[in-house]
Formats: C-alpha cells, structure tokens, sequence
C-alpha cells in the first residue's frame, strides 16, 4: 500500500512571496539578464573585431616597402629623384673642380644693392655692360682678365668714357668634396664637362680683349660649342636627376654666358659686350661651385 505524500512548506518569516521577483526583479538581476542577452551580440562583434585588426596588421607586414608594376615607391631613391620638389638621393660621390684666378674690372662697391643697379643703369647708357656680385656688399663688374696686365686695354677705355673703376683681384678657390645625388660616373660627367667650359672660357678671354678679334680663332669656337651644346643635356638630366634644381639652373646659365660671350666675339660687337658675358660666366662658375660640391 503506497504511503501518502507529504508536502512540507517552509515559510520564512522574511520570505518574500513567490511571484515577487518575477514581477518586480530588483536591479541586479535586471541587469544580469540584460548583459547575458548583450553578450550573446557583442562577443562575436569584438571577435571579428579583432581579428579583423589582425589580419589587416599581418597584410602590412608582408607587403611593406612593395609597390606596384610601374609605381615608385615615396620613399625610395628613384621616387625622390622622379617626383618634382621630391628630396636629393641618398648618394654621393667624390668631385673636385679647379680654382680660377683672374682681375676683375670693379667699378663700384655698395652695401644697398639698389644703389649698385643705379651705377650699372648710368653705365649701360655708355656702352658698358655689368654684372653684381655679393649678397652682403655689391660689387659691381664690368670685366675680367687673366691677369692685371692684360687689362690695360680696358682701363684705358673705361678712363676714356669717364667711368671710376679699379683692377681687383677675384680668386675662386678650388673645390673638393662630396656631390651630393649623383653616382661616381655621373659625377665625373659633370665634372669633366665644367672643365671643358673652364678651358672655353680661358681661350676665348685674350680674344674678348681686342676691339677686332681674329675672325678664324673666333671661328674655330663653332665645333667646340657646339660639342657642348650636346653635352649640356647630359648634365642637365643628371642634375635633374638628382633634384640639384638649383645647380642645374646655374649650369644652364653659365653655359648661355659663355655662347653669348663666343657670339659676341665672332660678330665684332665690341670688348665690352663680349667681357661682360665672360664676367656672368664666371660669377656663375664661383655660385656653381660652392653650391654644387660640399666640403666635408
């Protein structure tokens, strides 16, 4: 005979009854189901966040310093050297270019550079071309010579047109160190081309001096030039290159001095139209230097 059930209730005397927590859960266990329901979304989201975060830090590992076909890298070298305002190259290489000692025919010196383009408008009114020097005190030029003697031609002149000037010694000391964006070769291509100018210059000086040069030495210049001519484009795309904007202007120039200089002297126009294109050579040649080569 099966025995009777018994049920035992126990009633606190603090218990709360049955149904209060399911109608009105305290905070506590409010927030214990909200966060269990929360979890069940945020964890997978986190999950994928960070592997997500992962995958894209192992992908920049693998592809850094990588570019694309026919894309140069910002950084690189080549990129420097292609992108225009881009830095020089991190290369450089061993160059040396020859000092020049020559008299320069100064017939002003100003510390206010308008007061030195003042006496060069006056003297071009005479005939007489100039070139400034300097920064700091402005040096006005008229011509250069190979030494104080060969100069007297010009003094004389200069004395007959009532122009105020002295003979000064300008020396352009010689120039060794690094150059700065260019491989060894390259650097020896500039070099030796600033030298076969050099040599121009100096054979076309003496000739720059007489009020009627010879016209057949005058006319040998046409292959050399012309060789030079080729030549430039060279320096120029090393230069270029390089990103040495500067130095490729100042080449440019000081090559488009000594043309006009050979094509005054072929054409007759005049010892002073021919020196101050001489004078604008070499200025040119003492900025090229000190810019182009570093002194380590």
């Amino acid at each position: 005979m099966d025995k009777p059930q018994v049920t035992v209730h126990i009633k606190s005397k603090n218990a709360a009854p049955a149904d209060t927590y399911t109608r009105f859960p305290s905070r506590l266990q409010r927030g214990l189901q909200s966060s269990t329901g929360k979890g069940k979304i945020v964890f997978p989201f986190l999950l994928a966040t960070l592997t997500g975060v992962l995958l894209g830090v192992c992908l920049l590992l693998l592809f850094k310093g990588q570019t694309s076909t026919g894309v140069v890298s910002a950084t690189s070298p080549d990129a420097q050297a292609a992108q225009p305002g881009g830095g020089i190259p991190a290369v450089s290489a061993d160059a040396e270019l020859p000092g020049v000692t020559l008299y320069a025919m100064q017939i002003g010196v100003f510390k206010d550079r308008a007061r030195a383009e003042s006496l060069q408008a006056a003297v071009a009114d005479k005939g007489v071309g100039t070139v400034i020097r300097g920064t700091d005190q402005f040096q006005v030029f008229t011509s250069v010579t190979a030494d104080k003697a060969a100069g007297k031609q010009l003094e004389a002149k200069l004395k007959e047109l009532e122009i105020q000037h002295y003979p000064k010694e300008f020396i352009i000391p010689a120039r060794t160190g690094k150059m700065a964006g260019v491989t060894d070769a390259d650097a020896k291509t500039i070099t030796a081309g600033i030298a076969k100018e050099l040599q121009l210059a100096s054979t076309v000086l003496p000739l720059a001096l007489q009020p009627a040069p010879d016209a057949a030495k005058a006319k040998a210049f046409v292959p050399e030039l012309a060789s030079l001519d080729t030549e430039l484009k060279n320096w120029q795309s090393i230069l270029a290159k390089a990103n040495r904007a500067e130095e490729k202007a100042l080449l440019e120039k000081m090559h488009s001095s000594l043309s006009e200089a050979v094509s005054a002297v072929q054409e007759g126009k005049g010892m002073f139209a021919a020196q101050v294109k001489l004078t604008a050579f070499y200025l040119g040649y003492e900025s090229l230097i000190t810019n182009l080569i570093k002194s380590e």
